[in-house]
């Protein structure tokens, strides 16, 4: 919503560069008040984006995730690292999933010139 987008607040942005390619990948985070739901409870919205830069071209977005949620319901990502996990050449990217009294731990790759999440685990919770 238009007046989240005054509140976004960066809270990561690495970017990681490679021989053939750069990687730009953004957490961002914005609190509103939902006053609808008779608490006035927060809302966090969480952003998630990674985005690549193929020679000198601009930047596109390769990769967005979005959520908003109050209480029980928030969700952030934030970069854990970049590597190349499976020795194939080409980095992954590890992120970690926040909840409201646990996180996750998710592992994206690139095939077939998308990244797709393709392992993720537990970590810890209450």
């Amino acid at each position: 919503p238009k007046p989240v987008t005054t509140k976004i607040r960066v809270t990561n942005i690495t970017v990681f560069q490679s021989a053939n390619r750069s990687i730009l990948v953004g957490s961002f985070a914005a609190n509103t008040i939902n006053k609808e739901s008779g608490y006035d409870l927060s809302v966090t919205h969480a952003a998630f984006l990674v985005a690549e830069r193929f020679g000198e071209a601009s930047y596109g977005a390769t990769l967005r995730w979005f959520h908003a949620g109050e209480e029980a319901d928030v969700e952030t990502q934030d970069l854990v690292d970049i590597l190349d996990v499976d020795g194939d050449g080409e980095p992954e990217i590890i992120t970690q999933f926040g909840y409201y009294e646990a996180v996750e731990y998710h592992v994206y790759r690139k095939a077939k010139g998308k990244w797709v999440d393709f392992y993720k685990q537990f970590g810890a919770g209450c």
